[in-house]
């Protein structure tokens, strides 16, 4: 008998420890045209790939006994070329910075567009690409613009600036920090912002989470404020972040921080 792997091209195995998830992605893919094996434990599915070729596997992240990032790590290693499309119903900065720096395909979080998730699967078969909201990392938020010609990511917060809010920015800038060749400075502008719902322990924790998850070259952080609160929720950020590859710095002048920069005026006025 052969020892060589088992092929079925064109199979997606699927992971979830819900019974209903599993049931319904199924539904979803075969209705596609995809082959699909389901599994309920993420250590059968591992058993599976040690003996089978696998493509593409789509794992959740939150599961009982094997985690969605153990299945990542231990597939680097026993089936290196396998594609991975991560989906998550519960938002975890450090779990996502995981699974990004093992490199999943795809990053989805539940509920997630049917039409994308198909893309996905069908660009990690080999098919036509996937739409770029369906690739790595997400679409910025509606308040965030990119200055390409300087290299500088503006936040400019409206509305409450709570932990969501925080939260969102947080993980879009790890993730095109993943996906981004050069570094980029980054100024987060507060000045627009109606009110500040945020307190020390959770800037204490996010502040911990961004020293040591950010990997890449020296970087400027401007933070713009008026407010404050956020003064104080500033300075504590670039106390925590001192030392580290984030050069963290607050302004309450915009002329100082496009200086400091090394912006026009005008950008941030």
């Amino acid at each position: 008998m052969s020892d060589a792997p088992n092929v079925r091209a064109g199979e997606v195995c699927l992971i979830d420890d819900d019974p209903s998830v599993l049931r319904s992605m199924h539904y979803l893919l075969a209705a596609e045209g995809f082959l699909v094996r389901t599994f309920d434990r993420a250590a059968d599915f591992l058993k599976h790939a040690l003996t089978h070729e696998v493509a593409v596997v789509v794992t959740d992240i939150w599961m009982s006994e094997v985690t969605g990032l153990e299945v990542l790590a231990r597939l680097c290693a026993i089936s290196p070329k396998t594609r991975v499309i991560v989906i998550t119903a519960r938002e975890d900065l450090a779990a996502r910075a995981t699974a990004m720096a093992i490199g999943p395909f795809v990053y989805f979080m539940k509920p997630f567009d049917d039409t994308k998730f198909i893309a996905a699967v069908r660009a990690a078969l080999g098919g036509p690409a996937a739409p770029s909201e369906a690739r790595p990392g997400k679409s910025p938020p509606a308040d965030v613009l990119f200055h390409q010609n300087v290299s500088l990511l503006a936040w400019r917060p409206r509305g409450v600036i709570d932990e969501a809010a925080v939260n969102e920015i947080v993980a879009y800038l790890g993730e095109l920090e993943l996906r981004r060749e050069k570094p980029f400075n980054r100024i987060t502008d507060s000045r627009q912002a109606e009110a500040i719902d945020l307190n020390f322990r959770f800037i204490f924790r996010i502040s911990l989470f961004r020293r040591f998850s950010y990997r890449g070259p020296p970087i400027l952080s401007a933070i713009l404020a008026s407010d404050p609160a956020m003064l104080r929720y500033g300075k504590t950020h670039a106390l925590l972040t001192q030392g580290s590859a984030l050069n963290v710095r607050i302004f309450e002048q915009p002329e100082e921080a496009a200086k400091w920069l090394g912006v026009p005026n005008d950008l941030l006025a």
